[in-house]
């Protein structure tokens, strides 16, 4: 039952995301009532925050509550700090037990379907929309809102996303597909270029068990910021703190060498030469009705490549299996020319985030190609134009 502020009852929660967290998931001071227990019961579930869990999640939050050694005194009430909605694919059977895996068709340049040699289709797995949801003592995956989800659900399936008609006076509460606390998160690495983070966290039951989530960013402003939050939140630094790779409780690191490694494996006999533009974008085509697909567009001092990008233990079934730790980058190749063949770039006059090469052919017998490709944003766009452009002037 919402118990906010009244002057929020008529307000959508899929538009107003944080603002719904911030006043009833985590509200400033829990009034809530559990009826009839005892005062130690009622502190731990004044503390508790409004996310329905997984049963072993919601063991580990009651055992860091109970672990005080006053019992009757009030538990102070889980403060949230941000929320962000970030592309995550979960790496590791473990991982991809909470957050299962979109399987995507993988294709060809031109779309078409792509197979074995044993004639299995392969697949891909894509990124899930996810909220990011960072508290003084936990993060929490919490199920995004689907758009396509029509009228109010009178009883809803765990895990499932909070309908997207739904007001703050429905008080739905949201579902977490995994709770972590800030105490396991061991190790960050930062994606080549900037282009992702990838979370590592310690098992907190008997298992042992690790969980590694990819998270798409696809941006460095959003890869920085995202590093400086999560960093913040280990350390209960200063946000205003300078940023620190160093520091003894939380490695910080970079794939850098493991992708330099991996594309040039993935290009040989082709030299890859000297990395100028490293983008994760996607890759559309006007007919067919196809969905666009995850690409990678690299820009060198010699060539451009368009290469498929998967992680280890993501769920991808493809005739190359990518052997390495849980999220580890590993590539495939969909089409590559000479810098001196792409005679244009430039963006859409009609949506600004998108950027079309067009390559000239290698023979007569075979036609243009155009890559179609679709960046995060529209500054990401206008670098991966502008880089292009520097290389072929070079």
């Amino acid at each position: 039952q919402y118990d906010g502020p009244e002057r929020y009852k008529k307000m959508e929660v899929s538009s107003n995301l944080e603002l719904y967290f911030r006043s009833f998931v985590f509200p400033p001071d829990h009034t809530r009532s559990t009826g009839e227990c005892d005062e130690s019961t009622q502190n731990q579930f004044d503390a508790r925050p409004r996310i329905q869990m997984w049963r072993r999640d919601a063991e580990g939050m009651e055992a860091n509550l109970s672990s005080d050694t006053n019992s009757l005194e009030k538990k102070e009430a889980e403060k949230f700090i941000s929320l962000s909605q970030e592309q995550v694919i979960a790496c590791g059977s473990v991982a991809r037990s909470r957050l299962a895996s979109r399987r995507m068709p993988l294709r060809t340049f031109h779309g078409n379907l792509s197979f074995t040699d044993d004639g299995i289709q392969e697949t891909v797995s894509d990124a899930l929309n996810v909220v990011l949801c960072m508290t003084d003592s936990s993060i929490y995956l919490v199920t995004a809102h689907n758009p396509k989800s029509k009228g109010m659900i009178k009883e809803r399936k765990f895990p499932s996303s909070i309908p997207h008609e739904a007001r703050f006076i429905d008080g739905y509460w949201p579902h977490a597909v995994a709770r972590h606390s800030n105490a396991s998160l061991y190790r960050v690495t930062i994606g080549f270029g900037f282009q992702r983070l990838v979370l590592h966290f310690r098992s907190e039951n008997a298992t042992g068990d690790n969980y590694t989530y990819t998270i798409i960013t696809g941006s460095k402003l959003g890869t920085v910021a995202l590093l400086k939050k999560l960093q913040n939140q280990s350390r209960e630094l200063d946000t205003s703190a300078p940023l620190n790779l160093e520091q003894d409780d939380l490695l910080i690191d970079n794939d850098d060498k493991s992708v330099l490694d991996a594309l040039a494996l993935t290009v040989e006999p082709v030299q890859i030469g000297v990395i100028l533009h490293y983008q994760c974008v996607r890759q559309f085509w006007k007919s067919y009705n196809r969905e666009d697909t995850r690409r990678l567009c690299v820009v060198t001092d010699t060539h451009v490549f368009l290469l498929d990008e998967h992680f280890v233990g993501d769920g991808t079934v493809c005739g190359e299996k990518g052997e390495g730790d849980p999220g580890e980058a590993k590539f495939g190749l969909v089409d590559y020319a000479q810098l001196e063949r792409v005679y244009e770039v430039r963006g859409a006059d009609e949506d600004p985030n998108v950027v079309t090469l067009t390559i000239s052919a290698a023979s007569r017998l075979q036609r243009d190609h155009r890559w179609r490709l679709r960046c995060k944003d529209g500054s990401g766009a206008e670098r991966l134009v502008e880089n292009v452009r520097k290389a072929m002037n070079m």
